[in-house]
């Protein structure tokens, strides 16, 4: 078992801005990890949650090298109103409407075809037109009305009155929208109804399912299958008389049913209100087809009943306020040469997997303020503000967390030997020293107690295979980490008594240059004579599932090493595809590839056989192709730079202790430059996307530079207690931040 708790205190500039951070997690039997986790933010706006499916980058498990901070989808997403919302107008086929109640929304070319003149009035004693009128004006906005009179005082009507009614209104070009409030009592020809339909871009007819508890829709409802998208069928929500979904239920869904300004009580008054659901919706976004925007109303529809679509509620409940958000699958449009409606702008990314690597975060950051202006589009093509600079992750191998300490510690190797049985090197006959299978279990760390107990636990099994003669050596690995047999960390490492015990800064007493992931298969082979030796490592990473990642790399060290002291030399080349520096790939942040070239320093020394001194310098050049489907273009070539020395102690208090001290500043950016191009703006009339563009340089002034510390001990075989001080200057994740500092305490029990 392991218990560990952090408490983690960014202080912003000038004081203004305090941020709080609290963990706790339990590892059980190596394999289960429950937790909780706690975090308030002062001074943020109201935010509103929306589900923007990036839910495949939550409760990620941090790689052996890196931290992948957990994306929170929380943002304050608004409709993009460039213009205002456009008039649409609802045609009202019922008993007519009062001008005198009315008359001021109502549109000319109104007709009464139950006395075949021009004056649409209602005479009807419980004025249900009227009311009809008023539920559908104050259920929207920007809605006009067409009166069509096809009911008489009684609410009587014929095919012949119908089938007039819905062939003029095919002539009438400003109405987009029908109402059919007596739809279930009705008897119009399927030809009528398909030519109103049909009539210039298209009119959304909604019908009336009936009042008569049934289980099917009545009357004309049950001719919306013929409409090709274009129908809508209005049930009653908690209204005992309505009929039900049944045989129309792919084109139903409910709406309350009270009029405004009467008695009156059914789904003709529940029609109203879904035909200016609709109107409201083609109003904000005139570039939609009618039959997106009944698909709209279907999607965001609340849930009742059965899941899914069922024969008592359709779709379910009128939802408005979903409606007009964000509906579907959310993408970053993006400027590659082309612009068109339907939200367009020449291609797109999802707004999933926003991960960024953690040696460019703060060139991003510094853009703020425009990247708080970027828009999102659903799949209906319509744009929403979405916050660039908040809904992103960082995966930062520096990143101080409970995470990477856990990546080391919730995992023990079962070394299993196997007996020499005379195998002989092959170059000079010498029996190999050893030969070794190590098998570790490895399990996911979730960041919240209801992942903790949804996800599924499942073990890792690695492999390695480490064989010595006289002059040579290899090691091959699947899904396990190489990386540390480079460096200075590989010669002071071995005199540690507890070398699972990190610094977050490990790449820089070993290599950056193996990749940003465990999650793949290494090789390394290495060969020496007298104290001079030489390793060459590859590896081929995969890392598709948990970070996005795909990577290939190959790696050249050579070394002096004598009995207190080594020297080392590196030169490697790591090429990311998607991928830039780390970050995710197939994103609007990724690239076509990246090819970085690393030179490195590294030394080693030991003191005393208890006291080691260690430290590493990388240089490294990044060439990078850009994606289409990126908001990153115009790359020039990219420098980056890290270094970072440390001390190790053994013996320190107790013969049961050890001791790390570092001050390093993480592999960053040091130069190079790009374009950054974002979607600021959308015409709702057209869908047409506008686009800003703004120069990234990477050139950053304010290296963040991290002092650790940790302590070790080993109370007895099973028991191990330890603690782990961290402190930041500038930290790329937090631009807004200046420093921040973090305390970790674990106990570790083997069973």
């Amino acid at each position: 078992m392991i218990i560990m708790f952090d408490s983690l205190l960014k202080s912003a500039n000038l004081g203004k801005r305090l941020t709080t951070h609290c963990e706790f997690f339990a590892a059980i039997d190596t394999l289960r990890y429950i937790g909780y986790r706690n975090k308030h933010r002062s001074g943020t706006l109201k935010e509103r949650s929306l589900n923007l499916e990036i839910n495949s980058m939550l409760n990620k498990t941090p790689g052996i090298q890196s931290v992948l901070v957990s994306l929170t989808v929380s943002t304050l997403l608004s409709l993009v109103n460039i213009q205002s919302a456009q008039a649409v107008n609802i045609a009202v086929v019922d008993s007519g409407i009062n001008h005198a109640v009315l008359g001021g929304v109502l549109e000319a070319g109104g007709y009464d075809f139950v006395n075949d003149d021009s004056d649409a009035s209602d005479d009807s004693a419980n004025q249900h037109g009227t009311s009809a009128g008023h539920v559908a004006i104050n259920s929207g906005s920007s809605i006009t009305l067409t009166s069509i009179k096809s009911f008489d005082p009684s609410f009587n009507t014929s095919t012949q009155i119908l089938d007039n009614s819905f062939n003029y209104i095919a002539t009438l070009d400003g109405v987009q929208v029908i109402a059919h409030t007596g739809a279930s009592i009705s008897s119009t020809s399927v030809s009528a109804l398909q030519n109103a339909a049909n009539s210039g871009s298209g009119k959304i007819i909604v019908f009336q399912a009936g009042n008569f508890a049934g289980a099917n829709p009545a009357g004309d409802a049950q001719q919306v299958a013929a409409l090709d998208g274009l129908g809508i069928v209005a049930g009653g929500q908690d209204y005992s008389a309505t009929n039900l979904a049944g045989n129309m239920k792919d084109f139903y869904i409910v709406a309350p049913t009270r009029a405004l300004i009467s008695d009156l009580n059914g789904t003709s008054m529940a029609t109203p209100r879904i035909a200016a659901a609709a109107g409201t919706v083609l109003g904000n976004h005139p570039f939609l087809s009618p039959r997106q925007v009944v698909q709209i109303l279907f999607q965001s529809a609340d849930d009742l009943g059965e899941p899914g679509v069922d024969a008592v509620y359709g779709h379910g409940a009128l939802n408005l306020t979903n409606a007009l958000n964000q509906v579907g699958a959310g993408t970053i449009p993006t400027d590659t040469g082309g612009s068109g409606g339907g939200g367009g702008g020449g291609g797109g990314a999802g707004a999933a997997a926003l991960i960024l690597g953690g040696g460019w975060a703060y060139t991003y950051f510094k853009k703020d303020k425009v990247l708080k202006k970027t828009l999102i589009i659903d799949s209906f093509g319509r744009a929403f503000n979405f916050d660039l600079s908040r809904n992103v992750s960082v995966r930062d191998d520096s990143k101080p967390s409970i995470f990477a300490l856990m990546s080391d510690q919730k995992s023990d190797i079962t070394r299993v030997p196997l007996k020499n049985r005379g195998v002989k090197n092959g170059n000079d006959g010498q029996p190999i020293d050893s030969i070794t299978f190590a098998f570790v279990n490895k399990q996911e760390v979730t960041p919240n107690l209801r992942a903790a107990f949804d996800s599924k636990f499942d073990s890792n099994i690695s492999f390695l295979h480490n064989a010595q003669g006289v002059n040579s050596s290899y090691s091959m690995a699947l899904n396990a980490d190489l990386s540390t047999n480079f460096g200075a960390l590989s010669f002071a490492g071995d005199k540690q008594q507890q070398p699972k015990i990190r610094f977050f800064s490990n790449d820089l007493f070993t290599t950056p240059v193996m990749g940003y992931s465990s999650q793949g298969s290494s090789f390394q082979y290495g060969w020496g004579k007298d104290d001079v030796n030489r390793r060459l490592g590859v590896s081929v990473i995969d890392d598709q599932a948990e970070h996005g990642h795909q990577s290939n790399s190959v790696l050249y060290e050579t070394s002096l090493e004598k009995e207190n002291y080594r020297m080392g030399f590196q030169v490697g080349a790591l090429v990311e595809q998607g991928s830039l520096l780390g970050g995710s790939s197939d994103s609007v942040l990724g690239v076509e590839n990246t090819s970085t070239y690393y030179l490195g320093l590294n030394g080693a020394y030991n003191v005393t056989d208890d006291i080691s001194l260690l430290g590493g310098f990388f240089q490294g050049v990044s060439t990078v192709e850009e994606s289409k489907n990126s908001l990153l273009t115009d790359f020039s070539t990219i420098r980056t730079e890290g270094y970072a020395v440390g001390m190790l102690m053994d013996n320190l208090f107790t013969s049961k202790g050890s001791m790390g001290l570092s001050y390093s500043s993480p592999l960053q950016t040091t130069g190079g430059s790009a374009t950054l191009t974002l979607p600021v703006s959308q015409d709702t009339r057209t869908g047409t996307i506008g686009f800003e563009s703004t120069g990234l340089s990477f050139e950053n002034g304010d290296q963040e530079k991290i002092f650790e510390a940790y302590y070790n001990y080993e109370v007895n075989r099973n028991n191990n207690i330890f603690t782990h001080f961290s402190y930041t200057k500038n930290p790329t994740s937090e631009p807004e931040a200046n420093l921040e500092k973090a305390v970790f305490f674990g106990w570790k029990r083997n069973f």
